[in-house]
This record gives structure tokens, C-alpha cells and sequence, in this order.
């Protein structure tokens, strides 16, 4: 006969995190019967069939003497039902209490003594008795009216539980201490008197005394209510069969119905300072209309879940507090820049190649024109330092070099959920992190790094259940790929240029930081690692309204911090591990590059940085004794900086030192784009369409527009077209190179 029993869910040190309730908030716990303390079954026994082991199921003497009763005083004084009839009317309830139930509760019985064993009829009897409150079975009994465990409750406190289910409402210590020791003291001392010496006034008296007592030691249990939302995806998932490998005891796989105990790997002490520190920083950031947020935290090596905070409060329902904050889906920013640029690793970019920070057109017809959070542009900016400092236009053009497609099959081979169909409708705005993703996501797939690039399932359950489809390591990047950029990630100077040297991301050993802002500072992101442990921040509000002036990532990237802080401080408990230093790449050398080109340093080079190179290029350079820097130069003692031509209009914008070389290049037009839009309007005639190429192996460029005379312009290529509406078509001449395109100009509505 299968029950649906309460889970007891214990916490990683085995504290009460929860007592799940059944329907109409009922709980009932399970307690085999050779758990039961002994004299605790001889009084419940006592109190309601005392002949159980001599009858099958119903007690003739027992009915008749009940009949006779109830016939002489007219009224119904005893119902003889044994524990095994009660057991028949728990399992099928009858809809009034008549001679004709009564038979088929007797006749219920006797099939039920066919089937179990005796034993077995107790057990199910005294883990399902109703004490009203409730409360059914004698564990969550002895929980519910005297806040203790069954095993650790009096013979006296045990006879006050064990009159409870007569009547409920009156017999209850909790509101009528004195009856429920009159009551209890009857089957005291027909239990442990009547056989041992005779009742005397005195000893009934002091029976009386004992069983009082016992009874205003009662006091209702507050059961716990921790990681409410954590509890609530565990019990989804397991009832849904998600979680894998089982264990034999919680068979998982096979049964929908929860196990008597959960033993999770969560801490619940982590979990509530946690949710403090969220709580602390919202308040901080209250003025700004910040009003929610979320915290995962997850043990690197062994993908044990640690911490789960799925919102500020649980009951703040103007802040849509039982929204999951982990789980629930929200644009991820720049937190997820580093799997584009680890992708870029692999297909041969080192931290030391440069990559343009500036005003750049990508696409067509549907331009996208990203910008920098700063709203300014770096020029020509090192890889390491673009990642670090989360600049938007390199990791753009990052995207449109490596190609959408091949970031989306890396995004879904880090499993995030429905990434293709959203991300190739982002396009490359996915580059910026503008597909929704959950915390929970975010937090597996950036522990990648300090696992080496290694993926392995988030765990719940101290015996390995998961519920993340796939149960052995998978490899996403290559271990020298994490390495880089666990290397870059961790480095206070390469994000200085974004960040300044910012003490949120100070911690007194090597961890690694990445967050992001989304949605017009909708959504907040924080992702921090150690070498032990990876936790991701999310805040932000479930209603979708915006936060009031930019707060930044500097307040989830606070409580990442600290929570690292908080584990690293426990070293050598259940919960710490020291922090070590991440691993050197195998197969790279940090070797003297020049800090503006990336290129191996040369004697020229004003500045120069220690980078990883691969050893393939760091043997050449040794070998060949060769100068590779080629963008300084030094003239009559005095060096000189020379900027690719691709530059130029950065270059041209602000006052800076050294010149525009142009070097062998292909023709490119940069303005306007092959099949553009552009939109006149009619109260500006003079208005112009830029034009901008670059390239070309000559000094001079003939441009031919529409029908009119082609004119020649010299480098840099730079001039103006008119802004006239219709379809235009654009062709420039470079030496024997030709570029030929079209572009349409449409009113303004």
C-alpha cells in the first residue's frame, strides 16, 4: 500500500532545512517501525488495540462489549474499532459514519490482515494516525506538540500524544494541558502500573503530577521554511523523473512519490547569510528601484549545489517574491562574453591580437552599430584587455569574424536550453548577451574555466542525483583555453581600462570576475570563481521595470565577492577548501609584447607587457632573433607610432601621438554598407551619406555614383555623397581593384 509521506530535506551538515507539506498543508512523516522506540508502540497499542496481535483484523469481544455500551447508556460510547479497521477507514474514508460503513470498514479489515503482516498493519497504522493540527502519524506528532523527535519523547509525554487522536480539538496539551493529563494518566498507569504494584490515591496522585507536567511541557513546532525556492525546483525535477542516477532509497527513477528523507548538498548557513548580503545590497540600492535578485553557488570540483537564494523574500508578493530568480530566464549582458572569446582561442586568437574598438556598421540592410557602455572608443585594444575591461565592440566583431552558427553550437554544447532558434534571431547582439538565460545556466557553464573546460552536471543530492540530462564530464574547451582565460579573467590591470582598479573585485586570493548589464539596466549579472567554488549573482526586477540611474554590476559583483570570501574563510571545515592559484597554461610562454601592437616586443616598443604567446610563435621569434613590433619605429632618437589604416577615423577624432601607415590592404568600403537603408529627411536638404574605404594598394581611389562624373579622392578615402531618395549604386576604383554596391535612401514617414 503506497502513502505519499512528508520529505524531511537535512542540509549538507545535517540541520532541518524543511518538512515538506502533503495537500491542505498536512504532514506526515515516516518512520519505519523497528525506528520506533519500543515503549512508544506498547502505549499507542495500549491506547487504541490492545488485543491487536490476537485478533485478525476485527475484535468480536471487542464489539460486543461496545454494542452492549452503547445500548444501555443510548448513546455511543465506544466504536471498537481495532487498529487495523482504522487503518481501512484511513486508507478508504467513508462519507458518513453508519452500521453500513461500519461493515465495510470491518470487511476492509480483514482483507488487509490477508495481505500485510501484522508488523507491517502497525507501521502504516502509526505513521498515519490523524491528531488533528494537521498532523498525521506519530513522527511529525511528536514534532508538532512538543518540538522533538520521536525518540527523544517521555513515556509520560508519549501517553499526552497518545490520547490526542480520541478528540483532537479537547484532548491536545497545547490548549488544555490538565484534561490531557487526566486522560494521559488512565493509560499511564494502565500501561506501566497496573501489573507492577496496586493504584493507591497517592500513586495516582503522583501519576497525575508526572503526566501534568509532561503535558505543559507541550509547545508547537514552527516547521522550517529555508531555500523555499531550491526545495521547489527539487521537487518539481524529482516529481517530473528529471533527476539521474538515482539512489536504490530514493528511487528516483521509478516512484513520482517523494522519499521519507532528502539529504541535499546545500547549506542552509551559506544560503542565509547569502540571502542577508542580497537583502543588505538592495537596501542600499533602493533609491535606484532595485527591488529583487538571485544567488547560485556551486562547489567547482564535484558540481555540488551549495547556496540557492531565488529572490530577496519568499512572501515579498509586491516584489513577486516566489518568482525563482535562479531558474528564471533574463538577459545575461556581458557576463557572457568569455565563452565567445574562449571560442575565439580556440580557433587560433591569442591574448595578445588586437582587436578594433571602433566605430564599426555590421550587417546590411538591418545595421547593428553597437556602442560601449562608456559610450566611448579604444581604438586598437589587446584581446586580454578587451575580455577583461567587457568592451561590446570587439566581442561584435569577434562574433562576425568566428560566425554565429559556430558560437550557437558552443552555447548549446555548454547546454544552454533553446539557444539556437534565440540566438540566430538576436544575431549578433548575442555578443552582448541579449538572449535570455538562467542563473543556473550561467553558473555551470562559467565554472568551465576553473575546471580546466570541463563541464560536469550541478548535483543536488549527497548521492549524486542530478537533473541536468547528462550525468559523465564533458570536455568544452581545451585546458590550455580555460587556463587563458582564467588567466585574463583574474587580472586586475587588463580590467582596469574598463573597470579602474575597483575593490569589489578584490579578494586576498585568485578569483576570477565577469558581470554584465542588460535591457537598459533591467538585468544585472555577477559571475565569480575561485579555483573551489563558482557563484553567479543576478539582480534586477520580475516586473520587468528598469533600475533608476547606473548602479552598475558593482552590487552583485559585491556579494559574489563576499561569498567567496565567506568560503575561503571556513578552510579546512565541511564547507572550505583553501584557494589556490589557477594552473599555467602547458603550452604557452608569457614572453615581453608590445603593449599597443600585441606584437613581440621590439626595442622600440614604449611599453611592453608580459603575455602568453604559443610556443610555436615563441620559438620562431627566439629562432629568427627577429623584431616583430612593426608599429613603432624610432627616428633621430625620437619613437614614433604608426596605426593601421583601418584607425583612421578613430585616430583623426582626438588629439593623439604618431600617424596612420597604410599598408597593403584589400579595398574595403566601411561607409555606406552593401544593401543599407538610409532615411532623408526633408526639412535638411543639404544632408550627406558619409564615405569611408580603406585599403587599396594605390594613393588614389576613383568613385563612380549613380550617373553622375566619377571624381578621385586621395587617401585617406574620405568624402560625401548626397542624401537623395531612391536606389543607389556605388562603384570605387583602386588601382585594378573594384568594389561595386548599392544602397537605398527612403523618406522619413
Amino acid at each position: 500500500m503506497q502513502r505519499d509521506w512528508s520529505t524531511r530535506v537535512y542540509d549538507r551538515s545535517g540541520n532541518l532545512v524543511q518538512i515538506l507539506a502533503l495537500e491542505n498543508g498536512i504532514r506526515r512523516e515516516y518512520t519505519a517501525l523497528d525506528s520506533m522506540p519500543s515503549h512508544a508502540v506498547r502505549i499507542f497499542i495500549a491506547a487504541e488495540d490492545k488485543d491487536f496481535f490476537s485478533h485478525h483484523g476485527v475484535d468480536p469481544l471487542a464489539v460486543m462489549r461496545a454494542a452492549y455500551q452503547n445500548i444501555t447508556s443510548r448513546k455511543r460510547i465506544s466504536g471498537a474499532s481495532t487498529i487495523t479497521m482504522q487503518l481501512a477507514r484511513l486508507i478508504i474514508p467513508a462519507q458518513k459514519r453508519t452500521l453500513r460503513a461500519k461493515i465495510c470498514e470491518a470487511w476492509n479489515a480483514l482483507r488487509i490482515e490477508r495481505l500485510l503482516s501484522k508488523p507491517q498493519i502497525l507501521e502504516l497504522y502509526l505513521n498515519s494516525i490523524p491528531f488533528g493540527f494537521q498532523t498525521e502519524g506519530i513522527t511529525s506528532a511528536a514534532r508538532t506538540f512538543f518540538a522533538l523527535p520521536l525518540a527523544e519523547l517521555t513515556a509520560e509525554q508519549l501517553c499526552c500524544l497518545a490520547v490526542i487522536p480520541r478528540y483532537p480539538v479537547g484532548y491536545n496539551p497545547l490548549n488544555n494541558p490538565e484534561l490531557c493529563a487526566e486522560k494521559a494518566a488512565e493509560l499511564y498507569t494502565a500501561v506501566f502500573l497496573h501489573e507492577k504494584q496496586p493504584l493507591t490515591v497517592e500513586t495516582a496522585a503522583q501519576v497525575h503530577t508526572q503526566l501534568l507536567h509532561a503535558a505543559r511541557t507541550a509547545q508547537r513546532f514552527r516547521y522550517p521554511f529555508n531555500m523555499p525556492h531550491y526545495i521547489e525546483y527539487l521537487v518539481s525535477h524529482y516529481k517530473a523523473g528529471d533527476f539521474v542516477p538515482s539512489a536504490a532509497e530514493q528511487n528516483i527513477s521509478t516512484a513520482p512519490a517523494l522519499p521519507p528523507e532528502w539529504h541535499i548538498t546545500a547549506d542552509s548557513s551559506l544560503s542565509a547569510y547569502t540571502q542577508q548580503l542580497l537583502q543588505t545590497q538592495l537596501k542600499k540600492n533602493a533609491q535606484a528601484r532595485l527591488r529583487n535578485g538571485a544567488v547560485l553557488v556551486i562547489e567547482n570540483a564535484t558540481g555540488n549545489i551549495l547556496g540557492w537564494v531565488g529572490s530577496n523574500a519568499y512572501f515579498d508578493t509586491e516584489s513577486n517574491g516566489q518568482i525563482n530568480g535562479v531558474t528564471a530566464l533574463n538577459q545575461s549582458g556581458s557576463s557572457t562574453k568569455p565563452f565567445l572569446y574562449a571560442l575565439a582561442l580556440e580557433q587560433g586568437w591569442k591574448p595578445s591580437d588586437i582587436v578594433p574598438d571602433i566605430s564599426m556598421r555590421f550587417g546590411k540592410a538591418n545595421a547593428y552599430i553597437p556602442q560601449n557602455f562608456n559610450n566611448r572608443f579604444n581604438g586598437p585594444v589587446r584581446f586580454r584587455v578587451a575580455l577583461a575591461s567587457s568592451l561590446n565592440i570587439p566581442a561584435v566583431y569577434l562574433l562576425d569574424t568566428l560566425g554565429l552558427e559556430a558560437y550557437i553550437q558552443k552555447l548549446e554544447q555548454l547546454r544552454f536550453q533553446d539557444i539556437r532558434q534565440r540566438g540566430m534571431e538576436a544575431g549578433l547582439s548575442l555578443a552582448l548577451g541579449s538572449v535570455p538565460v538562467s542563473l543556473y545556466e550561467l553558473v555551470r557553464a562559467f565554472s568551465v574555466f576553473p575546471r580546466g573546460g570541463i563541464m560536469i552536471p550541478l548535483r543536488s543530492f549527497q548521492n549524486g542525483g542530478t537533473a541536468d540530462g547528462f550525468t559523465e564530464p564533458e570536455r568544452v574547451y581545451s585546458e590550455d583555453t580555460a587556463r587563458l582565460i582564467c588567466s585574463i579573467l583574474s587580472d586586475s590591470a587588463a580590467r582596469a581600462k574598463g573597470f579602474g582598479f575597483a575593490a569589489t573585485f578584490k579578494t586576498p586570493f585568485p578569483a576570477l570576475f565577469k558581470t554584465g548589464t542588460a535591457n537598459q539596466y533591467q538585468s544585472l549579472v555577477a559571475l565569480a570563481a575561485s579555483s573551489a567554488y563558482t557563484v553567479g549573482v543576478w539582480m534586477g526586477n520580475f516586473s520587468g521595470s528598469t533600475v533608476i540611474g547606473k548602479t552598475g554590476s558593482s552590487a552583485p559583483a559585491a556579494i559574489a565577492r563576499d561569498v567567496l570570501l565567506r568560503l575561503h574563510r571556513q578552510s579546512g571545515d565541511s564547507m572550505g577548501t583553501p584557494a589556490h592559484h589557477f594552473a599555467e597554461p602547458e603550452y604557452w610562454y608569457r614572453e615581453p609584447i608590445c603593449a599597443l601592437s600585441g606584437m613581440p616586443a621590439g626595442t622600440a616598443c614604449p611599453t611592453t607587457v608580459l603575455e602568453y604567446l604559443p610556443s610555436a610563435v615563441v620559438h620562431r621569434t627566439r629562432s629568427l632573433n627577429t623584431v616583430c613590433c612593426t608599429w613603432h619605429n624610432v627616428e633621430q632618437g625620437k619613437v614614433y607610432t604608426n596605426y593601421p589604416e583601418e584607425y583612421r577615423r578613430w585616430f583623426s577624432h582626438s588629439s593623439r601621438h604618431g600617424s596612420i601607415i597604410a599598408t597593403p590592404q584589400t579595398l574595403r568600403v566601411i561607409s555606406p554598407a552593401d544593401g543599407g537603408h538610409f532615411i532623408s529627411n526633408p526639412n535638411n536638404r543639404n544632408g550627406r551619406i558619409p564615405l569611408e574605404v580603406t585599403g587599396g594598394k594605390e594613393d588614389s581611389l576613383s568613385v563612380y555614383y549613380d550617373n553622375d562624373s566619377p571624381f578621385g579622392i586621395r587617401r585617406p578615402f574620405s568624402a560625401s555623397l548626397p542624401l537623395e531618395k531612391g536606389v543607389h549604386q556605388l562603384r570605387v576604383q583602386c588601382g585594378t581593384e573594384t568594389l561595386q554596391l548599392s544602397f537605398t535612401v527612403e523618406a522619413a514617414e
